[in-house]
């Protein structure tokens, strides 16, 4: 987040027309200068009321209910534009290209659009490297062991992964590596956020750092690419891309 702030500050002005896809509370509550209007767009109702943070927000920062893929803002209204690992939950890739367009329509000339993105490493995991790397303490959390299993199941990126197969596999290594996975101590509610995935019907798509840059080119020139040294900072790059002409 300090690495957003930092973007921000740089490129955004004082008085900034900022979008937010999505409405992660922690860029909503950035120090942004006082003249600041912020549009937050989801396109879940329930989500705004649970997690949209109204109360602690200016009255010229809102959230709305609507498509990504046709923004409710008009034509060259925004100065910012952010997300975060918006490319994970969309019903499908393709829809990308789309997303992209619909800011490229609202952003003005010469304006900012900061993602994050979860990416996968060029060379994709394999189960093995994932379980050595556990037996020998090379995985911290669960969460990173979660996110690193649900990337190397994906098969490509038109395909795509459906969590539930990741929760299938987790508990076919739960019985076949009781003992190392017992080693590493992750407390019970933490391991079983994966059960969450039983039911699911999502897909979620992990691109490469190319396979993103060639989904940004027709309409944004990259700029800068921030890794932070979080566990598994390398797959969760921010982008930071201006508007082509």
């Amino acid at each position: 987040m300090a690495r957003v702030q930092a973007v921000c500050a740089a490129r955004c002005g004082d008085a900034p027309r900022a979008l937010l896809l999505g409405v992660t509370p922690e860029y909503a509550l950035l120090p942004w200068p006082a003249a600041t209007r912020l549009t937050a767009v989801d396109k879940c109702a329930d989500m705004i009321a649970k997690v949209w943070p109204a109360k602690r927000l200016p009255g010229s920062f809102r959230a709305m209910e609507g498509q990504w893929t046709d923004l409710p803002l008009p034509d060259q209204s925004v100065d910012v534009a952010m997300g975060d690992g918006i490319s994970t939950v969309l019903p499908h890739w393709s829809l990308m290209d789309k997303i992209l367009s619909e800011l490229y329509r609202v952003c003005a000339p010469g304006s900012t659009v900061i993602l994050r993105l979860f990416v996968q490493p060029d060379t994709p995991d394999t189960l093995e490297q994932l379980m050595d790397d556990l037996e020998v303490g090379c995985i911290q959390g669960f969460h990173a062991f979660k996110l690193r299993l649900l990337m190397l199941l994906q098969r490509d990126l038109a395909s795509g992964i459906q969590p539930r197969q990741a929760w299938q596999t987790w508990h076919a290594l739960r019985r076949q590596h009781a003992a190392s996975i017992e080693a590493r101590r992750w407390p019970v509610p933490v391991m079983d956020t994966i059960e969450a995935y039983a039911s699911s019907s999502d897909t979620y798509w992990f691109p490469k750092v190319g396979e993103a840059l060639q989904a940004f080119d027709r309409h944004f020139a990259p700029r800068e690419i921030h890794y932070s040294d979080v566990e598994l900072g390398n797959r969760c790059p921010i982008f930071v891309l201006e508007r082509r002409a």
